[in-house]
């Protein structure tokens, strides 16, 4: 007999990202001033720690908790994950973050892919990048970009990652470890 239950839960995606935090309570607030995001809900353990919550931010669903010894531990430095949330007004969310403690990692620009585009670090360690789309790259576009030196998929780095570069030299030595998974050469 087939089971009636549905592998995916409805209403869910198939990758829904879950943070850990120390005082997710803050958290929560920090996510709903910064991203408007909405409550979905929230389970509290007996002594009064978030053991789990669902956002709703845009269209899209983030999880958390607070930290559980020997479970989970909130990030401390990490640069290993980041969430990209397209907004409508990225300034706002950008400076509403900023307002609310988070740390400014790269500054709003406009970029020369086409987004307007900055980072920051949220109070709770998770890097976040807010950008809103002012133009979108035609492959017309991107053919003579290409035909300038831009992005080659194999040879010496190409001209985006210099320009990424020059945007975030602290990350050179990153990068340069990065370059062959990016297929460039040395």
């Amino acid at each position: 007999m087939a089971n009636p239950v549905k592998a995916v839960p409805e209403g869910q995606p198939t990758i829904t990202p879950s943070l850990t935090c120390k005082n997710a309570a803050q958290a929560i607030e920090f996510y709903k001033t910064t991203f408007d995001a909405k409550e979905l809900m929230r389970m509290e353990t007996p002594g009064g720690s978030t053991g789990h919550c669902e956002l709703l931010i845009g269209n899209s669903k983030i999880m958390l908790a607070d930290e559980f010894p020997g479970m989970s531990a909130a990030p401390a430095g990490c640069k290993g994950h980041s969430f990209y949330v397209y907004v409508q007004d990225c300034d706002a969310v950008f400076n509403r973050a900023v307002a609310a403690g988070a740390k400014v990692a790269m500054p709003l620009t406009d970029q020369f892919w086409g987004d307007r585009y900055g980072t920051f670090t949220d109070p709770f360690g998770h890097n976040w990048a807010s950008p809103r789309t002012l133009r979108t790259w035609r492959r017309k576009r991107w053919s003579g970009a290409r035909r300038n030196g831009w992005p080659r998929r194999r040879g010496k780095v190409t001209k985006i990652a210099e320009l990424l570069l020059e945007l975030r030299p602290d990350r050179a030595t990153g990068a340069a470890s990065r370059r062959p998974s990016f297929g460039a050469t040395e």
